[in-house]
């Protein structure tokens, strides 16, 4: 188990897929494999996510809450754990942070 700069224990799986990991656990939540493309997508390539992630990443509790089906309802802490510990900064935050990610992505890639 690795710590963190809060003490929290975190589990040493991680999204990266160049890693071949495939998942991240904070505490006893987890965020759902699923999700895990999503989530890639949107970090390494600023593809927008669907409905849920994407009021995940706008920092929206109202709306993820009310888009979640039953698994993500009760893992939010995960994606909120991994945001703020391993994802870039500036991926996540606001609508306005989305928005400048997506178009910094789409720089990125030349579209």
């Amino acid at each position: 188990m690795e710590f963190r700069r809060d003490g929290r224990e975190v589990s040493p799986a991680r999204i990266k897929r160049k890693e071949g990991i495939v998942g991240y656990k904070f505490d006893e939540f987890y965020i759902p494999e699923n999700m895990l493309p999503g989530l890639l997508r949107w970090i390494e390539d600023g593809v927008m996510p669907g409905d849920f992630l994407r009021a995940v990443l706008e920092n929206d509790f109202m709306e993820a809450v009310a888009r979640a089906d039953h698994i993500n309802a009760v893992n939010l802490k995960a994606y909120m754990g991994y945001l703020h510990w391993e994802a870039p900064p500036g991926c996540y935050g606001s609508p306005a942070a989305v928005v400048a990610w997506r178009d910094r992505k789409k720089k990125e890639r030349g579209l």
